[in-house]
């Protein structure tokens, strides 16, 4: 296997997360639990002896798996996300949300395998893909438009310099490393809630507020609630 990169969007990548961004965002984790939380450690401390200060490590309390980031990235020092930013009809988003993840049962994720995406991302890869969460919001037109996803993963850090590696050698010995992580199991875990996070920056390691969706049970949440636990003040 030859490793592929573009730098630019590597170059993005260290950008976009060095910045101050506010979005909003569904996500499972915030954190795993911890039989996977020391299983990506392991890995993170492998791929770093393989190339040692290349890549900015996620915390792993950090971790996370994004099902849907209605609002992504303000790129802004402040404010955080203002009301105005959401949905007009905020009653009726959270009624949607609330309704989604009423109707979803719990499920599982599995966790195998570890690559680098063309961006620099470090990821481990999922087995679930959850589709139907954008369409139900659609007809909220202040939020973003979904990115394309081919299925769930956990970034755990990021290539931090252009060009990463120095030698053609050191690529070379972390394209064999991958071959030989490309399956390996990381863990299951049943997903039984997800979190909406209003966050300040892209690794989700600032995070204004969130909050706790349960799965295939009814939630309430009063649009004040909602903004209350988010931080977002009118």
């Amino acid at each position: 296997m030859r490793l592929s990169f573009d730098a630019a969007e590597v170059q993005r990548t260290i950008r976009k997360n060095a910045a101050t961004s506010y979005g909003l965002s569904l996500v499972i984790g915030l954190p795993f639990p911890d039989e996977i939380c020391h299983q990506i450690e392991r890995i993170q401390r492998r791929l770093e002896a393989l190339a040692p200060g290349r890549f900015t490590w996620y915390g792993l309390e950090h971790l996370h798996a994004t099902l849907f980031a209605p609002l992504r990235g303000r790129y802004r020092e402040w404010p955080p996300l203002q009301r105005e930013e959401l949905p007009a009809d905020l009653e009726g988003f959270a009624q949607d949300v609330t309704h989604f993840f009423a109707q979803l049962k719990p499920f599982s994720l599995e966790l195998a395998g570890v690559r680098v995406s063309r961006d620099g991302v470090a990821q481990v890869v999922g087995n679930t893909l959850v589709q139907r969460l954008a369409s139900s919001l659609h007809r909220h037109p202040e939020l973003d438009e979904p990115k394309h996803c081919a299925g769930l993963h956990v970034a755990i850090g990021f290539l931090n310099r252009v060009p990463p590696f120095d030698t053609d050698e050191e690529q070379a010995r972390l394209a064999v490393a991958l071959d030989q992580f490309a399956h390996m199991p990381v863990g299951q875990v049943t997903v039984q809630h997800v979190r909406l996070v209003h966050y300040a920056n892209r690794t989700l390691s600032h995070i204004v507020g969130t909050m706790s969706l349960a799965l295939g049970q009814a939630n309430t949440l009063p649009a004040e609630r909602l903004l209350r636990e988010l931080g977002i003040f009118v």
